[in-house]
């Protein structure tokens, strides 16, 4: 963000949104069916603040992020998008828009920082969601051992019959 002179990254539900929440999200399936409210706001400077819709916010406990805000049904989501850019304090800043923004959060968005700072973003994360913890590469090697052994049982079942 630093390189680019980015204040501010949006991202809705997507892999950069899983991967900086920690949240189980389906983001492959369905995008377009998911929560507009579901969104993580990272500042160059300062705590990210998650979004969530009241529906998703049993999620909480998967994430390490301190500030989130649930929407409760009935109340005004460009009023909570105001706030969070009030309280990150991105009026008039450079604004990176991320991966599966729907088109509300995007306007509400543009309407609470101001100005027309705004550039892409989507490509952003991509070399960081390439860095693996410990964790992370077991987990991996796990996978790929099994997905082997499934691989040669299918071929011995495929060749003996």
């Amino acid at each position: 963000m630093e390189e680019t002179g980015i204040d501010l990254v949006v991202y809705g539900s997507c892999q950069n949104f899983q991967y900086l929440t920690g949240l189980l999200v389906d983001w492959r399936h369905g995008v377009d069916l998911g929560s507009e409210v579901n969104t993580v706001f990272v500042p160059w400077k300062g705590e990210p603040i998650l979004t969530l819709d009241e529906a998703s916010s049993g999620q909480t406990t998967g994430t390490w992020i301190k500030d989130i805000r649930v929407l409760k049904k009935g109340e005004d989501y460009g009023k909570l998008i105001e706030k969070v850019i009030s309280d990150l304090d991105m009026k008039g800043r450079k604004v990176g828009l991320g991966d599966h923004l729907r088109g509300s959060t995007t306007v509400e968005v543009l309407k609470a920082v101001g100005g027309n700072d705004f550039c892409k973003a989507e490509g952003l994360m991509d070399h960081l969601r390439m860095i693996k913890d410990e964790g992370e590469i077991e987990r991996l090697r796990k996978a790929a051992k099994l997905t082997n052994q499934v691989m040669e049982a299918m071929i011995d079942r495929s060749t003996s019959t």
